[in-house]
């Protein structure tokens, strides 16, 4: 059998011809250079003075060199040394331009003879028979692993090895296939393995990449504006998205996720995969807001069934804005400060920061993405005896309305009076959260021995609580009472309210300082600290 091997000489004088397999191989193996050279090998430069084509090489015993596109060496090595030789006189632009231009005519002029086009036709014929071959010798290899159950794998099965057992050029027999199946087993066992593993994992990283993207229309974080404050802290999650399971049931998505699991390369259409979706948020949209009313009514029902706080929460419906808007009343008494919640852990827990899956996507931006987890949201219930405790404590700060995303914004601000009457030296700051774990540790001390619940807490609280005392260096506890703070110095120590007022005098030129606007009493600018503004986080 012959194959087509094309072959350039020197000065434009090109032929082609016909070789036998063996002839051409027996060249190539025999000689200690190869007469072809490879085009990766060839500078870009001496590209457009060359004939470059495609050469078929068949394998064979003794042959390392394998098909591709090839030049003659001893072109490339002639150019180069006119190159070499020509190399002052090509600084010259005008005398490179007219070396250059007739060669270059002389390589398109050949390329664009018929028989050079008839030439590329046979050896395209002959490529397109032999991928006819092996494609169907695939087809025949793909149908009988189909019957044996392996459908749903073979399109996750790739690498050097399975291409070279599925392509071949020749026909399926049965002595092949029984030598062929052993080989395949293997690999498709391999496959199996990695689509059981990696497939569920890129589903739920498209759909939370998908929410990532829409979080500015989702309006799940907002910035936290407090009084007194020059800056807006960090972001707070507000309102829950759908978890995987329950996004996947979405027949809208269901039908982009499913199109992109049957492709065998799902990392290069992963991109396609997320502006299909994206595509589809006008139908997605409605699906996702409808899935928030309905979680955030539920819990927010088992809230009111509390009779306990009935008629706190009839009265404080709609205090919470955000962007200027109110938000729904549902939302509104999940995000107080006393609305806790409490799973079978007796810890206090907050809609939606408590309730949010932990994401193990590798992608570091999808890591703050709140996505509701199932489990804690079917596990909720109202957490009474910390109701009591943060609502007492609310009335205390003088701020019975307040939202858990202002106060636990503040970080730790907070410190037990219970610590501070027992060692005034000596107390810890706490977030809000953790506020209510003290309060029931130091209560428990004279309570009754019937509350056996809050016994219970004070060992949780011991838990939760996992920190070393340390002496609180300002001790703001201790000098309360009869304070007054400079409003236009930020960082203005507390004092008396005749040394503040000369400060404001002779500091900031104020004749007669107004008190609200130039100084305040620092027990009211406390309280006043926990005021707060929420926006939706807009970037």
């Amino acid at each position: 059998m012959a194959r087509h091997a094309t072959i350039y000489l020197s000065d434009i004088h090109y032929f082609m011809f016909i070789v036998r397999r063996q002839s051409l191989c027996a060249k190539f193996s025999s000689s200690s250079v190869h007469p072809l050279i490879h085009a990766k090998h060839i500078p870009t430069h001496f590209e457009p003075l060359l004939v470059i084509a495609h050469v078929h090489i068949s394998p064979g015993p003794g042959i390392n060199i394998s098909g591709g596109q090839y030049a003659l060496r001893t072109e490339v090595q002639k150019i180069r040394k006119e190159f070499k030789a020509n190399k002052k006189k090509f600084r010259d632009e005008n005398y490179l331009r007219a070396w250059l231009l007739p060669r270059t005519r002389a390589i398109s002029s050949f390329l664009g003879r018929e028989h050079w086009e008839l030439f590329n036709q046979v050896e395209d014929d002959q490529i397109y028979e032999i991928k006819k071959l092996e494609n169907q010798f695939r087809d025949d290899v793909v149908k009988r692993l189909e019957e044996l159950g392996w459908e749903d794998d073979i399109r996750f099965a790739s690498g050097r090895e399975w291409l070279k057992l599925v392509f071949q050029r020749r026909s399926l027999t049965d002595r092949i296939w029984n030598n062929l199946y052993p080989k395949l087993q293997n690999l498709l066992e391999t496959a199996r393995i990695y689509r059981l593993k990696y497939l569920p994992e890129w589903r739920k990283e498209v759909i939370i990449e998908l929410w990532t993207r829409k979080h500015l229309e989702l309006r799940t974080q907002v910035a936290v504006h407090h009084r007194h404050m020059p800056i807006a802290l960090n972001p707070a999650s507000v309102r829950l998205v759908p978890p995987v399971s329950e996004a996947l049931s979405w027949e809208c998505i269901k039908q982009v996720i499913d199109a992109a699991s049957t492709n065998p390369r799902i990392c290069s259409t992963h991109l396609k995969t997320s502006c299909r979706l994206v595509g589809k948020w006008e139908v997605i949209h409605p699906l996702v807001e409808a899935w928030r009313r309905n979680v955030e009514s539920k819990l927010a029902g088992r809230l009111r069934g509390d009779k306990v706080f009935e008629s706190d929460l009839a009265r404080s419906t709609n205090q919470t804005w955000i962007s200027g808007q109110p938000v729904s009343q549902d939302l509104d008494v999940l995000l107080r400060a006393d609305s806790v919640f409490q799973f079978s852990d007796n810890i206090v827990r907050y809609f939606p920061g408590d309730f949010l899956e932990i994401s193990s996507t590798p992608v570091q931006e999808l890591a703050n993405t709140p996505v509701a987890l199932l489990s804690s949201i079917e596990e909720a219930r109202p957490f009474v005896l910390a109701r009591k405790l943060a609502k007492s404590l609310l009335r205390y700060l003088g701020y019975p309305n307040a939202t858990h995303l202002g106060l636990n914004a503040r970080g730790e601000r907070f410190v037990c009076g219970a610590c501070v009457d027992h060692d005034s030296q000596f107390a810890i700051a706490y977030d809000w959260k953790e506020l209510h774990f003290i309060w029931a540790a130091k209560r428990q001390r004279v309570v009754r021995s019937g509350w056996v619940k809050l016994r219970e807490l004070t060992e949780d609280a011991q838990k939760y609580t996992l920190k070393n005392w340390r002496p609180s260096l300002n001790k703001p506890w201790l000098h309360y009472k009869d304070k007054y703070l400079c409003l236009r110095c930020p960082q203005y120590v507390p004092s008396n309210l005749e040394y503040v007022m000369a400060h404001i005098q002779q500091s900031h030129y104020v004749v007669i300082p107004q008190t609200h606007w130039d100084y305040e009493n620092y027990e009211v600018y406390l309280r006043q600290s926990l005021e707060a503004v929420y926006t939706y986080v807009k970037n």
